[in-house]
């Protein structure tokens, strides 16, 4: 099950917790939560690693479910140790609670991805299997490094392509090409509910 709620997002967010944000660019950023106030944020982050107007997306689990998360920067100011004080606001929040979003389900059909940095080109991939949280590809030529940030499509399976942004976690060798094990970071409520729909008819 997929819900919708930047409330409820940040109301089970604790002062202190630790966040890894993706940038919309690119980077990772880790940022610390010094207050919450209704939907928006006061962040403690590196000097200079987000910037006023910058979007960037949270993947956290709460150990029944994970939320899919963007973060709208509003400020940034000069902290009083040498960190940069962030505030943000919560734009949209995805709630995945089905007891199933980390049940891997076989996903076969055409992929493609790309590294969102670097001069490296489109790659054509083949899916594997996929969850609610990440897939598995299979790519013919040399594979993104674990850790690249990477951007996917998948074919879907008649319901539409499912598109969203991902991180490299883990890539294995076989006879038939690398396979990349990708988690999603990113993804709209459209292309979800698309990726939910293909792995419950899947499942």
């Amino acid at each position: 099950m997929v819900t919708e709620g930047r409330d409820d997002f940040a109301e089970a967010l604790d002062a202190g917790e630790q966040l890894l944000l993706a940038r919309a660019d690119g980077p990772l950023v880790e940022a610390a939560v010094i207050a919450i106030d209704g939907v928006d944020l006061e962040l403690r982050a590196e000097p200079g690693s987000l910037a006023p107007g910058a979007l960037a997306t949270i993947r956290r689990y709460d150990g029944e479910a994970a939320w899919f998360a963007t973060l709208i920067v509003l400020e940034v100011d000069a902290g009083q140790n040498g960190d940069d004080i962030v505030r943000a606001r919560v734009g949209d929040a995805l709630r995945v609670s089905s007891e199933r979003w980390t049940e891997r389900v076989d996903l076969v059909g055409p992929a493609v991805l790309r590294p969102e940095v670097g001069p490296d080109p489109l790659l054509r991939a083949e899916s594997l299997n996929a969850s609610l949280t990440g897939v598995a590809l299979r790519v013919s030529d040399r594979p993104p490094d674990i850790g690249v940030r990477i951007g996917v499509v998948l074919s879907g399976d008649g319901d539409g392509s499912i598109a969203f942004r991902g991180r490299v976690i883990r890539v294995s060798r076989t006879s038939r090409g690398a396979v990349v094990g990708v988690e999603i970071v990113g993804i709209s409520r459209e292309d979800h509910r698309r990726l939910q729909r293909a792995v419950a008819r899947a499942g």
